[in-house]
């Protein structure tokens, strides 16, 4: 990879520039709309084998939670290399866990498996730290796995709900890309994109170039002559429906909403109907500035004076330390979603992904509204903790106790 100096690092959308070689022109014409092929600037690798090891030593893995595995792009069954967990929960019922013995890996690898390391962002200071500064050019939400694949492995094809950013780092891999059938499907429209276009694009991956795919591209790849190991960055890129969603999500059960529509036309209180919409229009102006305010540093409108606390603090005003306290900020509204290797915590048009194993923290945040910073991940080093609860402050759903 070439070099680049530390001294640039401050430069407008710096990370994106290291990784897809573009600023501005990517977004104009690139981002949300057609595929790029791009070779990255970094001084190093974001990652290699050797932190893979370390990874793998350093924690007991959990399948799917910390690993998956699979074969010509389907999973495999891992009776053979694993023994059960359980994982009941009344929150999040039954999952069907598995722990791996690390030294069945490698017979896995042999076998033509891929090894694919699931929500690195959660797990490696490196990787959060890279995927937060990403997530602020892009302004949008980065998760990063990684794939390790033994020789002539295929990845099947397949397309996704979510912008990629794929990053070969070790060996090579060669990619087929097919047009989707429909614009940025979502789930609603899955069954009018189950079917690729024609290809609009076929290369190979060395180590430092790479990806970048829209979601709905239809895309498949195959390893070279030597193991394969690359990064795959994902990207929500929400869309205007989704904000509006979430905006919604944030104050649907306040009173002035729960008032019933139908009475009021049958009474024909046409004032109060008429304040009901202007309250939509300012309550949705009002997030709309705030999305604005949180992702540029040009925009000078100053909030209303909402939500006590909003926006008071932010991770690069604050000093966080390890004998931090966090106080949970209005955890009432907060939604959340267990899925099997993550929570999902939102707050009104805040997002943010945690490992699962941060189940109890959360659950005490919103029991008791306080937190220690080390015990977001009791198991995790501090470096990883400290991120974690910067990237908390950073999206509004904790702040330091003063």
């Amino acid at each position: 990879m070439k070099s680049i100096s530390r001294e640039r690092e401050q430069g407008s959308n710096y990370v994106l520039k290291s990784l897809v070689g573009l600023g501005e022109e990517f977004f104009h014409n690139y981002y949300d709309e057609k595929p790029i092929s791009f070779v990255s600037v970094f001084e190093k690798p974001l990652l290699s084998t050797d932190d893979l090891d370390d990874f793998i030593s350093s924690r007991v893995l959990r399948s799917p939670t910390d690993l998956r595995v699979c074969r010509n792009g389907s999973a495999i069954d891992l009776n053979s290399y694993s023994n059960p967990v359980n994982t009941s929960n009344a929150s999040m019922g039954h999952s069907q866990e598995r722990i791996l013995a690390p030294e069945s890996l490698d017979g896995l690898l042999n076998k033509g498996c891929t090894l694919v390391f699931q929500g690195l962002h959660h797990h490696l200071s490196q990787m959060m730290d890279f995927c937060n500064r990403l997530s602020l050019d892009l302004k949008s939400q980065v998760g990063a796995n990684a794939y390790l694949s033994p020789p002539h492995a295929i990845g099947g094809n397949h397309f996704d709900y979510h912008d990629v950013f794929i990053l070969q780092l070790e060996g090579e891999k060669s990619w087929t890309i097919c047009r989707p059938q429909v614009l940025s499907p979502n789930e609603k429209t899955a069954t009018q994109a189950d079917t690729p276009g024609e290809v609009v694009l076929e290369c190979t991956l060395n180590a430092g170039s790479g990806l970048y795919l829209p979601k709905g591209y239809w895309h498949c790849c195959e390893t070279g002559d030597s193991t394969s190991l690359h990064l795959t960055l994902s990207t929500a890129n929400y869309t205007s429906s989704e904000w509006l969603s979430a905006a919604i999500n944030q104050f649907i059960n306040e009173d002035p909403y729960r008032i019933s529509i139908s009475k009021l036309l049958c009474c024909q209180q046409f004032e109060e109907l008429t304040a009901i919409k202007d309250r939509i229009a300012a309550d949705l102006n009002y997030w709309l500035d705030k999305i604005i305010t949180q992702h540029t540093n040009t925009t000078k409108k100053k909030l209303p004076n909402k939500s006590p606390g909003l926006l008071k603090q932010s991770s690069k005003s604050i000093e966080v330390l390890e004998e931090s306290k966090l106080k949970a900020v209005n955890p009432y509204r907060w939604t959340i979603n267990y899925q099997a290797d993550q929570i999902d915590l939102q707050s009104g048009i805040n997002i943010i992904s945690c490992p699962r194993i941060m189940q109890a923290s959360v659950d005490k945040l919103i029991e008791n509204g306080i937190l220690n910073v080390r015990e977001l991940l009791p198991l995790s080093d501090t470096k990883v903790c400290l991120a974690m609860a910067r990237e908390l402050i950073r999206r509004n759903f904790v702040m330091i106790m003063e």
